[in-house]
């Protein structure tokens, strides 16, 4: 009986959670593929352009700007990888906090920093007449989406390393290769797998960009896909609705495309980490450094330097000085005119937005965890997780248009679409915790049984322990995208639920440059708090963890 009370309720749990994906998910993906070839073929019908504003072009621009910039990130990850490979711990840790720098910073400021450092009237034309004239269109562009997606590259490729058998390296140079052949022969086939599945990764998440093709391509008059769709649905023309529709769906077919070629070759990789074997766990001697190493790391921090701190830097001055265009001395400083600007409206927005990214972590939170012990029982499970995860790989900008076509006639106006929208988009987030799962002993699980424990109680005590980790980082993930989302939100906010990426959005386009500045620091000190408060927690439970086993000794 009990046994039978225990199928109905979990079949009461998969109904529910079908329910939520296909809600959140599965509709306003389907509402989007419909309507979109609906004006697709009522476009051809009553012959009118479609891409009469310029979609096509715009579509065109996304392709090869994300191809260009895939390949410069993958260069710039391998080099990194390259470099940290086999160096000391402690500066291996350096080099790593460096490497991950651009990934903690929204795209979007990246691209405003890198303006109040290098563009006319930056820091660097102030301070040494220097202003790179190209920052804006298409070059400017593509120089930002390949920094902020390399850590990803570098991610793919760093792993990838340190499972290259060095006696292989070692066996063709001693039978005459030199270095580039033994790169091409020994190591390159098994870095292959990694390399293509993460420049697969990358190019969606450069197609999907909005951020850094609205801040340095519009003024350049370069557009993509994400400003495009942006642009078609504040037109106010009578095309643009169906314009912004038939884009997304293409970007839609493009990114599927894309997900299932990194889904084939992430096989073959773990093919290949399966074939090689005892190839894992080798690493090189981190002793004395090579005259080549060290140039290396010198390089990767001037890199840093360049590309984030300076930066960050020259947004700092903007955000300090009493207006822009004075002189970032601390003569012109006004430290208490920057909490101001979070009096009104802008601290309304930012409470807004903490608010509803706390819920949408919760949210994203729970459901992975349902899924996860869903998907140890059933294949089904384990589809509903795949379709969960397709929003992540979407533009925000196409989510955001799902989410109109679906919910836009009841919720309008209210934050609860705004909570839908993030945690559709971000749900692909949690498949950590559908992975992780099936790793946990069930030993604990059954003893705490036997003992007479309640299911729940020895799910909590037994099994949630392993799997906490996983959550908070899940959990801070989904915080800090949705923090800084912004495509989205513009799209679905009221001015009852303005979130801080649309106060920065309006006043970048209302030329406040300031109070762009003042948020911009604001939310990069945030996420930064976020992930160091992660980084504390983990750091703290694997301490615990090595306390437990010394008494246990």
């Amino acid at each position: 009986m009990a046994r039978m009370k225990l199928k109905v309720r979990f079949h009461g749990m998969h109904g529910i959670l079908w329910l939520i994906v296909l809600t959140t998910v599965a509709w306003p993906l389907a509402m989007l593929l419909f309507t979109g070839i609906k004006e697709f073929f009522a476009a051809t019908v009553d012959s009118h352009h479609l891409f009469a504003t310029g979609d096509g072009q715009a579509f065109w621009n996304s392709i090869w700007s994300s191809l260009l910039a895939t390949v410069f990130a993958v260069v710039i990850g391998y080099a990194t990888a390259w470099t940290l490979h086999g160096l000391p711990k402690r500066l291996f840790r350096v080099g790593h906090a460096m490497a991950l720098l651009p990934l903690l910073i929204p795209p979007f400021i990246g691209a405003f920093s890198w303006l109040q450092a290098y563009a006319r009237a930056g820091l660097t034309d102030i301070t040494l007449h220097f202003a790179w004239a190209g920052i804006f269109g298409w070059l400017g562009v593509v120089v930002l989406l390949a920094i902020h997606s390399a850590p990803l590259a570098y991610f793919a490729c760093s792993s990838a390393l340190a499972r290259v058998p060095q006696q292989l390296l070692n066996s063709s140079r001693v039978h005459g290769a030199n270095r580039l052949a033994a790169f091409r022969f020994a190591a390159w086939p098994l870095l292959r797998p990694a390399f293509l599945s993460a420049s697969a990764l990358i190019f969606a998440f450069d197609i999907g960009d909005f951020g850094i093709p609205f801040e340095l391509g519009i003024p350049g008059h370069f557009q993509t896909a994400a400003t495009q769709v942006y642009s078609d649905l504040t037109s106010e023309t009578p095309n643009g609705f169906p314009s912004a529709v038939a884009l997304s769906m293409l970007l839609v077919l493009t990114v599927i495309i894309i997900m299932v070629l990194s889904r084939i070759l992430n096989k073959s990789r773990v093919r290949s980490e399966v074939v090689r074997g005892r190839a894992e766990g080798e690493t090189t001697s981190p002793g004395n450094l090579s005259p080549v190493k060290k140039t290396a790391f010198f390089v990767l921090f001037a890199y840093t330097f360049l590309t984030v701190f300076l930066p960050f830097i020259a947004t700092i001055l903007v955000a300090l000085t009493k207006a822009y265009g004075l002189a970032p001395v601390p003569a012109n400083w006004d430290v208490a005119g920057m909490f101001r600007i979070y009096t009104g409206s802008t601290g309304q927005a930012a409470l807004h937005s903490v608010l509803l990214a706390g819920y949408a972590a919760a949210l994203v939170s729970v459901f992975g965890l349902v899924l996860a012990e869903l998907s140890l029982s059933t294949r089904l499970a384990r589809w509903l997780n795949l379709l969960a995860s397709v929003p992540y790989a979407l533009p925000g900008t196409v989510v955001g248009v799902a989410v109109i076509l679906a919910f836009n006639r009841w919720l309008y106006g209210t934050s609860l679409i705004i909570v839908l929208a993030y945690v559709a988009r971000f749900w692909g987030l949690s498949d950590t915790l559908v992975q992780v799962r099936p790793q946990v002993p069930v030993t604990p699980l059954r003893a705490a049984r036997v003992f007479g424990a309640h299911k729940w109680s020895g799910y909590y005590f037994a099994v949630f322990p392993f799997l906490a980790p996983v959550v908070e980082s899940a959990a801070v993930l989904v915080f800090i995208s949705a923090v800084y989302e912004l495509t989205m939100s513009t799209l679905l906010y009221t001015p009852s639920s303005q979130t801080l990426a649309v106060v920065v959005l309006n006043a970048e386009q209302a030329g406040d440059v300031r109070t762009m500045a003042v948020i911009s620091v604001s939310m990069t000190i945030l996420i930064f708090a976020a992930a160091m408060m992660l980084n504390h927690l983990q750091a703290r439970r694997s301490v615990q963890k090595g306390e437990k086993a010394y008494a246990e000794i």
